[in-house]
């Protein structure tokens, strides 16, 4: 791979500060719900749990994973569980039930006990995905926070299902061989709301924290690194919009169609890297020459390949402290991903898929997991490399690490002779 020389002191120095990770310390339950928006980088919302454990056998790593709740599915699971005996939904006791079996069920032909049998099947289907995550993080102990409506207020639907959800973790975690330390229910994040212990009474809610008062909050703000208010709110940042001055590009092609040599190869990505490296904001022209080298799936390839083999090196640095050089991959400087951004936001189909590729690799790599799916799930509408898109996003659904993607992406990729000795 085409490498600018740098010396090993500054390469030692940035492996080092990618190392080095800031360390948190929970000490109450109220603590853990506030720091939640700064550890997965924005807040979120109901139904969905976060799971944050540690790895079997005191290896450095704590994974974090936000997981949507099937709400329907888990009212039904609930209402399965307590209400055996109804027949319809005037059978049912809790009026709190009613109401909600009235909104929901539009198909009244369909026998009541039939339609909860298969929201607890889907319930337990549910409870096996959660058992396959833990165990594919190899989690030896775990803190739990699940967020639903109306889970701290008592004679609710929400109370009561909360209680049941917990059932279901608890079956999972028992399936993976990790240990629930704490569960904590909670309806929003947010400084004043209400929680409470998994299974908690009525007289044992708290008040959560202010969650900008805390640390992981304040490092981020420090760092320049924005906490985003909702996952729909990160999805707007890598949105198409339109603008009358859409980046117009075709992509490149090579001579006689015989494929770009390795030449070409290295050219065009070291025109793409100074293209990100030009004073902003970006000039028009050069936004079109990025968008129809980044709308070229052979080069994108090939910045793909650069980019793992830099953190590659790294990895090897950090694993062994051998003496390396920096490989100056797309991603390597503060600001290369700008024009990935500018091109995500206003370029063509094609264009616009190479560089949610690139960026979402760049941050699942370094360990963003919320900004990978995105991009990830953006560029697989844009139909751009649906392969290797498929291939990571599986790899993201698995719950596998930045570190073990990077060693699978280098193997796939070939980059071992790329890695500088």
């Amino acid at each position: 791979m085409h490498k600018r020389k740098k010396s090993a002191k500054r390469n030692t120095s940035r492996a080092r500060t990618q190392a080095e990770r800031p360390t948190l310390t929970i000490s109450r339950p109220g603590n853990l719900i506030s720091e939640i928006p700064g550890i997965i980088q924005f807040t979120p919302e109901a139904p969905s749990v976060v799971i944050v454990g540690s790895i079997r056998g005191g290896i450095d790593g704590t994974p974090v994973m936000r997981i949507d709740i099937p709400l329907d599915v888990l009212y039904g699971a609930h209402l399965h569980l307590h209400e055996r005996d109804a027949q319809d939904i005037d059978d049912v006791c809790s009026y709190a039930a009613r109401d909600y079996l009235e909104d929901r069920l539009d198909d009244v032909s369909t026998p009541l006990q039939q339609i909860l049998e298969q929201d607890a099947e889907e319930a337990g289907e549910y409870a096996a995905q959660v058992a396959t995550l833990m165990s594919s993080q190899n989690l030896d102990r775990a803190c739990v926070v699940v967020l639903l409506p109306d889970a701290c207020s008592p004679g609710s639907l929400g109370w009561e299902a909360s209680d049941t959800f917990v059932q279901y973790l608890e079956t999972a975690a028992g399936l993976a061989g990790t240990e629930l330390t704490v569960v904590l229910l909670a309806e929003e994040i947010s400084a004043g709301a209400p929680w409470r212990p998994g299974r908690g009474t009525d007289d044992e809610l708290g008040v959560q924290e202010d969650p900008r008062a805390g640390k992981l909050a304040a490092e981020t703000v420090a760092t320049g690194i924005p906490i985003y208010s909702s996952r729909r709110a990160i999805e707007q940042v890598y949105d198409r919009i339109a603008d009358d001055d859409d980046i117009v590009a075709e992509p490149l092609e090579s001579a006689y169609g015989f494929g770009f040599t390795l030449s070409d190869l290295h050219r065009y990505a070291d025109r793409l890297r100074e293209i990100a490296r030009l004073p902003r904001p970006f000039g028009q022209d050069e936004l079109s020459e990025a968008g129809a080298i980044l709308g070229s799936a052979e080069i994108c390839s090939h910045l793909l390949t650069e980019m793992v083999a830099g953190q590659y090196a790294i990895a090897i640095n950090e694993q062994f402290d051998v003496d390396i050089e920096d490989s100056d991959y797309l991603g390597a400087e503060p600001g290369d991903l700008d024009v990935l951004m500018e091109i995500s936001r206003r370029g063509s189909d094609r264009a616009r898929g190479g560089a949610l590729l690139l960026n979402g690799t760049s941050h699942y790599l370094r360990g963003s997991g919320i900004h990978a799916v995105v991009c990830f799930e953006a560029a697989q509408r844009t139909g751009f490399m649906p392969y290797f898109n498929k291939l990571i996003l599986s790899l993201l659904q698995r719950g596998t690490s930045p570190e073990k993607v990077c060693a699978i992406l280098a193997e796939l990729m070939d980059v071992d002779d790329q890695i500088p000795a």
